[in-house]
């Protein structure tokens, strides 16, 4: 679609003026003059011989020609400065016919005529007219299909005047006609700097936006645009089409059913009624959301499906059964997130490698034989696309495999199913992963196995080993001992195995864990009770020399029925003082699974 055409009111100002001087017989003394703000000016002005003639001057700047009784005359003068004002005024025997003010252009033209003692005289005056006759003659230019001719005036005019919002607004749909998509954007917001209530200028924004592959961008333009004129059809019916494309089934039904609303005739009303059914059956299809806290994404999936997440990564399948079973008998996905820097290392690539460089790789670890494959967008990111084959749980499957770029994250998705099944599933694995969508990850860890989730500082990094994992400041800090590097290791298992013959009094049971842990690490001060995430729980501060450092830190376990979390804060003599609520604050977000 095209842009629309700026209907802006114009800055052309015309002013008709008639005036009886008195004055003398015989010929007239006409003086232009120019001044202003404005240091210099480009002056082009009618002299006695009927001729144009140009030049730059320094203002204020006049001249004088003698007229015989009857002039047309003609003054125009384009502001040479980088800012500043102009004025024209034209004079007759002493006379001001009339003046004229601007920015960047301004003329002033007539007639004079003298009879006797009498002299007759019209004034028309203009501002910026020649920033209008660029823009004027760079839409004929558009219209005739010659839209380098057209942007080269549109450009002329804002450079006369980088204030004409109407050339800019113009310039973005000359740009985004030729597909100069990122040059039409930024005409547009240039013009949206000057004009930033205008809907138009929204709308065509949204459109270059969406030819330029920058959905979110869009609908935020599209938006806006209904928000200043929401009787806009056309901007209501493309944010529609923009959400069905990203997958968002209900923002597009909604905006296509608002589209009917404001164009109760509209000629395509069969077309758009057909595409809201259809995406009424994707909704009723796809009628379940997966939200992954850890892994920061969202995507629907089918209604009944069974879910599971272990972390950033979610399992998908039919039932509990098919997920389960020990071999491939139903469609599954799974779908995984990682750091994007500590995931680029680890797969020998470099930084700034493309999704299709990720997808490559990984089709070698799953063993997965890659066929065809492509790149675009999906939840707003780049993104590849893989068809492949291969064998698991000792099944022949095909399926699809996705991988999604974001600005810290790697997001997989991998989508199998038997021969047979993959013929009618891959349609509805490729309407789920436009439902995809991104947001900022909750910035909790959580340990499925060990049953327990915590919330640790900002930007630390951890590692994973069953029920138990590490958290650092940095990434080198894994190498280093466990003294040289401050550090919090929450552990999870069953009390048996740390404190035989545990009985029912949990209390009794978190203190034991806690002194018991002390001989097996470090040596502990006095155990205190404590409640931790609901629940009883034990505390004690420790000291003692580990890897060969002095270290200072803390350790809690909390009990329920026969498991336990234990966590523990280690750091040399003299972090310890920084680290300790740094502690706390974890501890104190751990929350444990029934």
């Amino acid at each position: 679609m095209k842009g629309r055409r700026l209907a802006l009111a114009g800055v052309v100002v015309g002013l008709i003026l008639t005036a009886i001087v008195s004055g003398c017989g015989g010929g007239m003394v006409v003086t232009y003059q120019v001044d202003g703000s404005a240091a210099e000016a480009a002056v082009s002005y009618k002299d006695a011989a009927r001729e144009m003639q140009s030049l730059d001057v320094a203002l204020p700047w006049e001249t004088t020609i003698k007229a015989g009784e009857e002039f047309a005359f003609e003054l125009e003068a384009v502001n040479l400065s980088d800012g500043g004002t102009l004025r024209c005024a034209v004079v007759v025997d002493g006379d001001t016919l009339g003046d004229m003010e601007g920015r960047r252009s301004v003329g002033c033209s007539g007639d004079v005529r003298k009879s006797g003692s009498s002299t007759t005289s019209s004034f028309r005056g203009s501002a910026d007219a020649v920033v209008q006759e660029h823009i004027d003659r760079g839409i004929d230019y558009a219209e005739d299909g010659d839209l380098e001719a057209a942007i080269a005036e549109f450009e002329e005019a804002i450079a006369l005047n980088p204030e004409s919002v109407n050339a800019h607004g113009n310039l973005g749909i000359a740009c985004v006609q030729l597909e100069r998509f990122e040059e039409g954007i930024a005409a547009y917001q240039e013009a949206l700097k000057l004009d930033p209530e205008h809907a138009d200028l929204h709308y065509n924004l949204g459109l270059a936006y969406r030819k330029a592959g920058r959905p979110d961008d869009a609908v935020t333009a599209y938006e806006r645009a209904v928000e200043l004129a929401p009787d806009m059809f056309d901007a209501h019916k493309n944010l529609g089409l923009v959400h069905a494309d990203e997958g968002r089934t209900e923002e597009a039904i909604t905006a296509l059913e608002r589209y009917l609303e404001v164009r109760p005739d509209a000629p395509d009303r069969t077309e758009v009624e057909q595409d809201i059914a259809e995406l009424r059956e994707q909704l009723q299809s796809l009628g379940s959301t997966c939200r992954n806290e850890a892994g920061g994404y969202a995507i629907r999936y089918p209604d009944g499906w069974y879910e599971i997440q272990k972390g950033a990564e979610t399992s998908l399948a039919p039932s509990q059964e098919d997920y389960g079973a020990p071999t491939l008998s139903s469609p599954l996905i799974t779908l995984f997130t990682w750091p994007l820097a500590e995931t680029t290392a680890n797969l020998g690539l470099q930084a700034g490698a493309g999704p299709e460089d990720y997808l490559e790789v990984f089709a070698q670890r799953l063993d997965a034989e890659l066929d065809e494959s492509g790149t675009g967008e999906l939840g707003g990111y780049p993104a590849a696309l893989g068809a492949t084959s291969g064998v698991l749980r000792g099944a022949t499957y095909d399926g699809n495999l996705a991988i999604v770029v974001t600005e810290d994250r790697l997001f997989l998705a991998e989508a199998l199913a038997l021969p047979e099944q993959w013929s009618d599933f891959h349609t509805t694995f490729g309407e789920m992963l436009k439902s995809l969508s991104f947001f900022t990850p909750e910035a909790v860890y959580r340990n499925e196995r060990g049953g327990y989730a915590v919330r640790p500082p900002q930007g630390w990094k951890y590692r994973e080993a069953g029920a138990n994992v590490t958290f650092v400041e940095e990434e080198a800090d894994f190498e280093k001992g466990m003294g040289e590097a401050p550090r919090v290791i929450v552990s999870a298992g069953q009390v048996s195995e740390i404190v035989p013959g545990a009985g029912a009094d949990e209390s009794a049971d978190a203190r034991a864990i806690v002194a018991t842990m002390a001989e097996l690490f470090v040596g502990a001060g006095e155990i205190e009770d404590t409640t931790v995430a609901g629940r009883p729980a034990a505390i004690a501060d420790v000291s003692d020399v580990v890897d060969g450092v002095m270290c200072r830190g803390r350790q809690a376990a909390v009990v329920l029925g026969e498991r336990y979390v234990y966590v523990l804060g280690l750091a040399s003599m003299e972090v310890w003082d920084e680290m300790s609520p740094v502690y706390d604050e974890l501890l104190a977000s751990l929350s444990v699974g029934e």
